[in-house]
């Protein structure tokens, strides 16, 4: 990835697709068409892109990349929402629906893949409804704690004088 394009944060871990031959863009098995398409002799695996562009193994720039992704998201979603796009947007847009769906916040860290923490609190956003949810659930709780500083002032002379004069009373023998 962008962020750890040497492996040096997430090399360790790696990504798990699962495969599901119902689900038409299944990344496992396009990943694995890929593969076929171009295939690389095992001893290169190291040293070669996932995604290559050509049968030299040419990594796919930025650039190009962002390209192809708009011309893919034109033909699903068509010209207006696809230039609303980017692979940028579509990390966050992982990160939020991850949010939704009751990850922690190193959970969707790990799955994007962001270096820090401080990205998943920008862009990992509430949807709309999420947001909404948990403002109804606010209003409907009854709260019956307290701080220490709202309590009643309790004056615990009277109750200190009384045990004194108690104590006085008993002969040194009653303990």
């Amino acid at each position: 990835s962008k962020s750890d394009q040497f492996g040096f944060v997430f090399g360790s871990t790696p990504i798990y697709l699962p495969v599901d031959p119902n689900d038409i863009a299944n990344a496992a098995l396009r990943i694995a068409k890929v593969q076929l398409t171009f295939p690389c002799p095992e001893e290169r695996w190291q040293s070669v892109p996932l995604f290559p562009m050509d049968t030299d193994f040419t990594y796919i720039p930025f650039k190009t990349a962002e390209e192809i992704l708009l011309e893919v998201l034109i033909q699903v979603i068509g010209k207006i929402e696809a230039k609303k796009r980017s692979m940028h947007s579509l990390r966050i847009g992982c990160a939020c629906s991850l949010l939704a769906a009751g990850a922690s916040p190193s959970q969707i860290q790990a799955l994007v893949r962001w270096r820090s923490e401080e990205s998943m609190k920008i862009y990992a956003r509430l949807s709309s409804q999420d947001y909404a949810a948990w403002v109804t659930k606010i209003a409907a709780q009854k709260i019956h704690s307290i701080s220490s500083r709202n309590l009643p002032t309790v004056d615990a002379g009277a109750y200190i004088a009384r045990a004194l004069k108690e104590a006085d009373t008993l002969d040194d023998n009653t303990y």
